[in-house]
């Protein structure tokens, strides 16, 4: 504290003298005992951290010829439960209030122009807030964590608002968005998880990263057309929304826009778009159906990963670029189509199928490997439940990582002599699986490995190899591990 401020308190009372024109930086921060203080009308401005961490501070009267509060100043007050700015203050500096979580009741001024970033974050106890017309700014961060508030309406004066405004509101039910604002910043209303519906004006041309994300009781949410980007995550965990409709301006889904919208059953994408980036739709457990447009060309990796109630996806012929897993673990699938014409894959026995790098990308519980396949791709048969057998075809050469991970009903499988690499946890998860026919002649060149089964102990598995190998396999240090080593009498069919 200041040492010229010292004299004026009295007990847990401070009373600063008539004259006295500004109340300096840190005056009479970080004084637990401090419960009351009287503000003189001479004084104008209130300075930096002047009165931050009072913790037992529980009312002040600001006076009407302040017409300054400089950042901090109020900051960490927490037994402060009511204030109001006298008219004449045009702004609301850093962190003016923060984490006065004591604070129900705050007035605010006509003449405010500017609420900067902060100035309320923390303020867990305040549950309603009137920003006046006239205020053409929200800084980032501004209501941050206002766990209390309810609702707010911002006013068309408002031209602004700046990233993470009301990000873990949690009780905010309802916004009011003024027509004045041009887009939705970075992670604005992330976590609202209250937030049950909103109308995005016609003046607003871009939803940015996150914007939304996390606010589970979201419904439904009209996109106007006047939208032409939509940022990464930006519905991302929104939970209970049911429907969204993509307006025609959009080109680009982006990366995990809508990952984790758990209730959403169906969604229209619009001939507009031409690619899908990763993770869009992951984990969508409700989505039944996707009818991709014929302008998408790119559907990026895990675009509809886990969406476990698709049973069906058609390729259309001008997708010409799949990524890595983009259909991985869709438990529920057991249709795959390409339409003819499509010059780089194909349906082959139920499978998406590569044509160039004769690459296996998904499979689905009524797949069988076809004999144009090279490589299964990592992941590709991951959670395919309803998946008893697999013969693996002698055109295979390497099995992906994961590629038959959590397929959990999976009883037998045969590995031909083609097969050079057995990737990481191939079969983990497989707790149904009782028999392998391994044809390799020799288990020192054999690619199945301990680290192909990842936790799954090999103990309950049968292993069939050639007749006249059994010795050999038997007394090596892994496949010794197994059940039972038995000659191969029929091949698995």
């Amino acid at each position: 504290m200041e040492n010229e401020f010292r004299d004026y308190i009295h007990g847990d009372k401070a009373i600063i003298p008539d004259g006295v024109t500004f109340i300096g930086t840190c005056a009479f921060s970080d004084n637990p005992d401090l419960v009351q203080i009287e503000i003189p009308n001479s004084v104008s401005e209130i300075g930096r951290s002047a009165f931050e961490g009072c913790i037992g501070l529980t009312k002040i009267v600001i006076p009407s010829s302040v017409r300054t509060i400089l950042p901090l100043a109020f900051s960490g007050c927490t037994s402060l439960s009511e204030i109001v700015l006298p008219e004449g203050i045009e702004e609301i500096d850093f962190g003016a209030f923060q984490n006065c979580t004591g604070l129900t009741k705050i007035v605010l001024p006509s003449s405010l122009t500017h609420i900067h970033i902060n100035s309320f974050s923390g303020c867990s106890s305040i549950a309603e807030i009137v920003i006046p017309d006239g205020v053409i700014m929200i800084g980032e961060r501004a209501f941050y964590g206002c766990s209390s508030l309810s609702t707010i309406v911002i006013p068309n004066s408002v031209n602004k608002i700046y990233p993470e405004a009301f990000k873990g509101c949690s009780s905010l039910s309802k916004v009011t968005l003024p027509n004045t604002i041009k887009m939705i910043e970075h992670h604005t209303f992330e976590d609202c998880i209250s937030l049950s519906s909103i109308k995005i004006p016609d003046s607003v041309y871009e939803i940015k990263e996150g914007a939304f994300s996390g606010c589970s009781s979201l419904l439904s949410i009209d996109i106007p057309d006047s939208v032409i980007e939509i940022g990464a995550w930006a519905f991302n965990n929104c939970s209970g929304m049911t429907k969204m409709e993509i307006p025609n301006s959009i080109s680009t889904i982006r990366c995990g826009v809508f990952k984790g919208c758990t209730g959403m059953a169906c969604i229209e994408i619009p001939n507009s778009v031409t690619r899908i980036e990763p993770n869009s739709f992951e984990n969508c457990i409700r989505l039944v159906r996707i009818d991709l447009p014929t302008s998408v060309t790119i559907i990026s990796e895990f675009a509809f990963s886990g969406c476990i109630g698709l049973s069906s996806i058609e390729i259309t012929k001008n997708i010409t670029k799949i990524g890595y897993s983009a259909f991985s673990n869709c438990t529920g699938l057991t249709s795959i189509i390409v339409l003819e014409g499509n010059p780089s894959y194909v349906s082959s026995c139920n499978c998406l199928v590569d044509i160039t790098s004769q690459l296996l990308l998904t499979g689905c519980k009524t797949s069988t490997i076809p004999f144009n396949v090279a490589v299964i791709e990592s992941n590709a048969f991951m959670g395919c439940l309803g998946l008893t057998h697999i013969e693996i075809s002698d055109s295979v050469k390497v099995i992906g990582k994961k590629a038959f991970f959590g397929c959990a009903d999976l009883i037998r499988v045969k590995i031909p002599n083609s097969v050079r690499q057995i990737n990481d946890s191939v079969f983990a998860g497989c707790n149904s699986l009782e028999e392998i026919v391994l044809e390799q002649e020799n288990p020192n060149e054999s690619p199945l490995r301990i680290e192909s089964f990842g936790d799954l102990p090999v103990s309950g598995i049968t292993l069939i190899v050639p007749i006249g190998t059994g010795y050999a396999y038997r007394h090596h240090p892994f496949y010794s591990l197994f059940k039972e080593i038995k000659p191969i009498i029929r091949l698995l069919s």
